[in-house]
């Protein structure tokens, strides 16, 4: 009897026994961190298309995991192998199996930021997405003047400038220039509302010919409260067949600017500088918002043909060049006292600029006339 038992005991027991182990090992090992306290994180890509096997030897090659073989065995058990999304995963030491399964089932995958904040032009999103990671600047770059992409979108300016929508996007994985410039510019569409076709009509102007004034706009200014009133402005000026004289347009167009805007600038032949051109310039000069959009095509009723900077994150708007020239002195006045009273100041006890004074007052100086001589004959609207 003793014997029988023995032998059932060898036939059932021992392999329940090694079942038993086996099974405490891989529930050990699922629910353990490979190194708990590790605080490394590491960027691991799961391509489209490849096997989840190469993706666990790149784990275990990584350090991330123990084992390659067990990992892919657990998700083969659970049936999880066949839930596994594509993408860039940021993944652990110190995340156990079960956690790292969870993840990828759940396509929890890293999502890469690019925020494009209103009046960005295209060079400054093209650094913003290199500083992501997302994409190189020059790939970007070449895409948005890609003449083939542009024609099929019917945009006749030299980019797409003014037609990337101002959002935060987050991307996952690499991506390419046209899925990036695409995301961006169905975002455009998306927020371009059917009402504002009628207000072209009415306006008899084009989509092309609103975005790039809301473009100005945006560049002039960053108040929303204030934009369809610095929109009154210029829509007044191309009524009146005024030239627009707008600093940001002839910024714009001008190559290694420096950041001070001098009037031999303002003889500088380029389609950009309405200072010598009639009209608008021939696209966006940034990527104008909702309210610089809208406040191209709702402006205020008004009949300001001038406007420049208050000193107090505003502006100064005026109907006649008299009025304008003598908001301009006030203005250089104010911004002159506020530099004698900062110098004037004690070295043991300095008195601080408020910091909108001293951002609004370099702007300003930057790009008002360059002396009182000239500026009696200046019939500049956007003088901030």
């Amino acid at each position: 009897m003793l014997k029988l038992l023995l032998r059932i005991f060898v036939v059932l027991g021992i392999p329940a026994l090694v079942g038993i182990a086996f099974f405490l090992f891989l529930r050990s090992y699922f629910f353990t961190p490979f190194i708990p306290e590790s605080d490394k994180v590491f960027l691991v890509e799961l391509a489209s298309g490849s096997s989840f096997r190469s993706f666990c030897d790149q784990l275990e090659s990584k350090g991330i995991i123990r084992s390659a073989w067990m990992l892919d065995f657990i998700s083969q058990v659970k049936k999880s192998d066949t839930k596994i999304k594509a993408g860039e995963y940021q993944l652990s030491p110190a995340m156990s199996p079960q956690d790292i399964l969870n993840k990828l089932s759940k396509g929890e995958v890293f999502k890469r930021i690019l925020t494009v904040k209103e009046g960005m032009d295209i060079w400054q999103i093209a650094k913003a997405l290199e500083d992501a990671q997302i994409l190189l600047g020059t790939e970007f770059i070449q895409a948005v003047q890609d003449r083939m992409l542009l024609d099929k979108l019917e945009v006749t300016a030299p980019s797409l400038e003014g037609y990337l929508f101002p959002e935060t996007y987050h991307f996952s994985g690499k991506q390419t220039a046209l899925a990036v410039i695409w995301t961006m510019v169905e975002q455009f569409y998306k927020k371009w509302k059917p009402e504002y076709d009628q207000r072209l009509t009415e306006l008899n102007l084009s989509k092309h010919e609103i975005i790039t004034l809301a473009s100005i706009i945006e560049k002039e200014s960053g108040n929303q409260s204030e934009q369809p009133l610095i929109s009154s402005v210029f829509h007044n000026r191309l009524r009146s067949g005024m030239k627009l004289e707008s600093d940001p347009t002839l910024v714009y167009g001008l190559q290694d600017f420096n950041g001070v805007v001098l009037n031999k600038h303002k003889e500088t032949e380029s389609p950009y500088n309405t200072y010598k051109n009639f009209g608008l310039p021939p696209g966006p000069i940034a990527n104008p918002g909702q309210s610089a959009i809208r406040a191209a095509l709702y402006p205020e009723d008004s009949d300001f043909l001038f406007f420049v900077a208050d000193g107090k994150g505003g502006h100064k708007f005026s109907t006649n060049l008299r009025e304008h020239n003598d908001a301009v002195r006030d203005y250089r006045n104010m911004i002159r006292e506020a530099k004698e009273a900062s110098a004037n100041a004690a070295s043991d006890a300095p008195v601080a600029e408020p910091a909108v004074v001293t951002e609004v007052a370099e702007s300003a100086v930057a790009e008002v006339p360059a002396s009182n001589e000239n500026l009696e004959a200046s019939e500049s609207p956007a003088t901030n």
